[in-house]
């Protein structure tokens, strides 16, 4: 099992962010984050299917703590997100919500430095770090306010709430999400518009890596007959 603390971040410069993780020597990857989540006793139980690996996670808040609404979390690797969300509902765990979100990747020691596209939603940068110290120096080094700088988003684009909570947070639903909009067009439109661009960037990485994972199975078949 794994622990972890994280923080995101709304206002933040995106470019000058990733020049600097290019400097930091990083590992990148992006894909199509699947997510299953529901409360219980004031925490929060996910499973998710991230592409490279699927998890089920507790998110727990540390009240002597500044940083996020959830900031530990505790995660193990699961082999099967349909079969332990089954299990999960005998035990008694219910109303799972469904959510999609694409997500940018950049590995730095025991740090995972995260740009997240959630449909019709604001994008955010989110860090999640082994230990406080790490954590502490990705903050400074990418000039970032140690804040809750987060816009009450279905506020400031006057999006119903309610109608919001019954729309899935789903890709093919952006454009219904977009009706929903009462002000600020604009900001929202090309919010939007960047998403669709990741949507579209991750469908290409996804069927690269496929290519990819064939030929090098294929290779491995040949050298062993």
């Amino acid at each position: 099992m794994s622990y972890e603390i994280e923080k995101n971040f709304y206002i933040f410069d995106e470019k000058s962010i990733k020049e600097e993780l290019k400097n930091l020597h990083t590992i990148y990857t992006i894909h199509l984050l699947k997510t299953y989540k529901t409360k219980v006793n004031g925490s929060m139980v996910r499973l998710r299917d991230e592409g490279f690996r699927k998890t089920f996670t507790i998110k727990h808040k540390d009240k002597n703590s500044n940083y996020n609404k959830y900031n530990k979390e505790y995660e193990v690797n699961v082999s099967d997100i349909e079969g332990t969300l089954d299990m999960l509902q005998l035990l008694g765990f219910s109303d799972f919500k469904y959510s999609e979100k694409i997500r940018e990747t950049y590995f730095y020691k025991k740090s995972e430095i995260c740009f997240d596209y959630v449909p019709g939603q604001c994008n955010f940068l989110q860090i999640e770090s082994k230990s406080q110290k790490e954590l502490d120096y990705l903050i400074n080094k990418f000039n970032l306010i140690n804040e809750d700088d987060s816009k009450k988003h279905a506020e400031y684009f006057g999006i119903n709430k309610e109608e919001l909570n019954n729309i899935e947070i789903k890709y093919i639903n952006i454009d219904k999400i977009k009706k929903l909009v009462k002000r600020n067009d604009d900001e929202f439109d090309y919010l939007i518009k960047k998403q669709k661009i990741m949507y579209i960037k991750v469908q290409k990485f996804t069927k690269k890596t496929i290519k990819t994972t064939n030929k090098n199975n294929k290779t491995i078949k040949t050298k062993k007959q």
